[in-house]
């Protein structure tokens, strides 16, 4: 990996034409993996985890911000549901369709900075990824933040290049977008500012208008999202700065950091996050490419501040996704410029091919969950909520006007998803009157008092019923999931809450 290619060739290595590698054979491939992805999504194989029902909950009331995520993901599962239905291929359409065009973004990064060749080699490098084959079969904030990432990662390389403002507007914009998809696209512009620091080919472009546009734009776009923030308490911050904070304990965590550095193996393939560490490990040597500088700038702030993070409190393995834009087209070039390294492309794509064969395949060849013990099953957590929510609607029928209350946020999300439960006919039980989750901050009991509520709890009354004016146990709901294993609910009809 020693190759360098002077940056004066870039825009001619760009317009290289490579026989076989158009943009037709990245369009056929991606569209191809797509398609699977979208027949496996239509045959509804797994329920909704609790927080893609939370997810969905929030998509029936669009607002500027919700209390844990910026309002993206919201907004594009009212889209999707509006046009395919509330079910969960409804509720999950947009993430392979996102990760689709992150992957043509990416193609045209890698030709515009290479050739066709890396371009090709990219969008099917992250088409087939680990965690791209499972983020693109469910509803996360990580498919909008990566597409929109991938969208300002091509219009900045424009923008340095050619120094136009209109490439600079389109990377503000987009950054713009992937802010609100997901906090993490902060590192986007500290990352560019780095290149520009490091790159004595683009420093003076710190001297010209176009970076410091596209950060107004991006601000200008995010200004409603921090705008409903605040006005609500600056929430969703606070929680993003909750789930950053230092945890008590030990000063370091050497087992979180290697759980967290090992789990990358996982997230971007075993071969290719090893190449990748070693591009990082080769940075003097890399950085001799200016192509490869602004790649690894991309890379390494990101990584490098989740490591410390897990390091010193904890991290979990998706933190780090949006670094895998930039590393994809980084690896597969470093593999592409020596010929005794491309067999490593094949075979990294081999076994993610493998990989995402097994994750959407093992529902086909597997006997049911219920005859199986529950830490066998990777998707042991999904597991029953349907039938729980058949349950709680038929109760809901004997019981018109009843409300549904639940002292649990995830379990509150299933019930509203499955069982179809108007959001504001549901509520979490709060009386110390902590925000803590976005139904403590929309939904508030105290506006129902005198009302009747169906509580469903998995640990009893707990004093509960103590603030109702009558309580009736009604039989428990309880469903197996595996051999070993039920969701089991006890349920009370309480009459006329008397308030907190």
């Amino acid at each position: 990996m020693t190759d360098t290619v002077h940056p004066s060739h870039a825009a001619a290595a760009s317009r290289r034409a490579v026989a076989g590698y158009g943009p037709g054979t990245a369009l056929a491939a991606v569209a191809a993996i797509t398609a699977v992805r979208l027949v496996y999504l239509a045959f509804e194989v797994y329920p909704l985890h609790a927080d893609e029902a939370q997810y969905w909950s929030w998509s029936l009331d669009p607002a500027f911000g919700y209390y844990s995520k910026p309002p993206m993901l919201a907004w594009l599962i009212w889209l999707t549901t509006n046009l395919a239905g509330h079910g969960e291929f409804g509720v999950r359409l947009a993430s392979p369709l996102l990760h689709a065009v992150t992957a043509m973004m990416l193609y045209l990064t890698g030709r515009r900075l290479f050739d066709a060749r890396v371009g090709v080699w990219s969008a099917v490098v992250w088409a087939t990824l680990p965690a791209v084959s499972l983020s693109a079969v469910i509803a996360s904030t990580d498919a909008p933040l990566l597409m929109f990432w991938s969208i300002a990662l091509y219009a900045f390389v424009r923008a340095v290049e050619d120094d136009r403002l209109a490439w600079w507007a389109g990377c503000g914009l987009a950054l713009g977008l992937a802010l609100l998809s997901k906090y993490a696209a902060i590192a986007f512009p500290i990352s560019a500012l780095l290149y520009l620091l490091l790159s004595r080919k683009r420093r003076p472009l710190l001297r010209r208008p176009g970076p410091y546009l596209a950060l107004a734009l991006a601000l200008l776009v995010l200004a409603p999202n921090l705008a409903w923030n605040a006005a609500h308490g600056w929430l969703t911050i606070g929680h993003v700065g909750e789930n950053a904070a230092f945890t008590e304990g030990a000063l370091l965590n050497p087992k979180d950091f290697a759980e967290f550095v090992g789990a990358q193996f996982g997230v971007f393939g075993p071969i290719l996050f090893g190449v990748l560490l070693v591009a990082l490990a080769r940075w003097r040597r890399e950085a001799r490419d200016e192509r490869m500088l602004l790649l690894l700038c991309f890379v390494a702030p990101l990584l490098g501040a989740i490591c410390a993070q897990a390091l010193l409190s904890r991290a979990h393995a998706n933190w780090a996704a949006a670094i895998y834009a930039s590393a994809t087209v980084a690896v597969v070039a470093a593999l592409l410029r020596e010929r005794r390294w491309r067999w490593l492309l094949w075979a990294s794509l081999g076994l993610h091919l493998v990989a995402a064969a097994a994750l959407y395949g093992v529902e086909l060849v597997r006997p049911p969950a219920t005859e199986w013990p529950r830490w066998t099953d990777p998707a042991r957590r999904l597991r029953g909520w349907d039938e729980v929510g058949a349950e709680l609607a038929a109760l809901r029928a004997e019981h018109p006007g009843a409300l549904l209350l639940s002292e649990e946020r995830r379990y509150l999300a299933h019930y509203l998803y499955e069982a179809r439960v108007p959001p504001d006919e549901a509520f979490k039980w709060n009386p110390e009157g902590r925000i803590d989750d976005h139904y403590e901050l929309t939904n508030d009991l105290a506006t129902a008092v005198g009302r009747d509520v169906l509580f469903v709890t998995r640990w009893g009354d707990r004093g509960v019923s103590g603030h109702f004016d009558s309580v009736e146990r009604l039989p428990d709901i309880r469903v197996p999931t595996h051999s070993d294993s039920a969701i089991e609910l006890q349920v009370y009809l309480l009459r006329g809450f008397r308030g907190y």
